[in-house]
């Protein structure tokens, strides 16, 4: 995965570098992308390792399938 801060004029570039290297590439540029499931976990895993003093973004990364915690376990 390759994130780009947009998906402005660079994306087709690296699409095409990528292509012609012989590695498969698809690009998302429909809005919400950051809203799924695996975006928002890496992200609360980066706010984490910034300042883990943060209590959301550790419990979102705590109740997310990497690590699967319930809400009872987290609660004890």
């Amino acid at each position: 995965m390759i994130l780009l801060r947009s998906t402005g004029e660079w994306t087709e570039t690296l699409l095409q570098v990528l292509m012609n290297a012989g590695i498969p590439a698809y690009a998302e540029s429909r809005m919400g992308y950051f809203n799924t499931l695996e975006v928002e976990t890496v992200l609360a895993m980066l706010a984490v390792i910034d300042n883990p003093m943060q209590d959301i973004p550790l419990a979102a990364v705590l109740r997310s399938p990497v690590v699967g915690m319930s809400d009872k376990e987290l609660a004890g």
